[in-house]
């Protein structure tokens, strides 16, 4: 498997992409509040701008070929 590190911060990670998540994810996880603590969670980051809003997000994990996101236990498709 090739490894690539991205080296940037969210808001080039994220701008001009949209990530849809998956039907096969257990849907008890993503309800309405989820869905919006993780996209608010973005969003304070990139608003922030001035390296103020720490935010920990694990292990973010790109599958190229699938252009498929995986977060910890969350799965987003690009």
């Amino acid at each position: 498997m090739f490894k690539e590190e991205f080296h940037g911060n969210l808001e080039e990670f994220f701008i001009s992409k949209i990530f849809k998540i998956p039907e096969y994810q257990r849907p008890y996880s993503w309800e309405k509040k989820n869905w919006e603590d993780t996209y608010n969670d973005i969003k304070d980051v990139i608003e922030g701008g001035n390296g103020d809003i720490d935010h920990y997000w694990g292990t973010i994990t790109l599958f190229n070929t699938k252009k498929r996101i995986e977060e910890g236990g969350r799965t987003f498709t690009v």
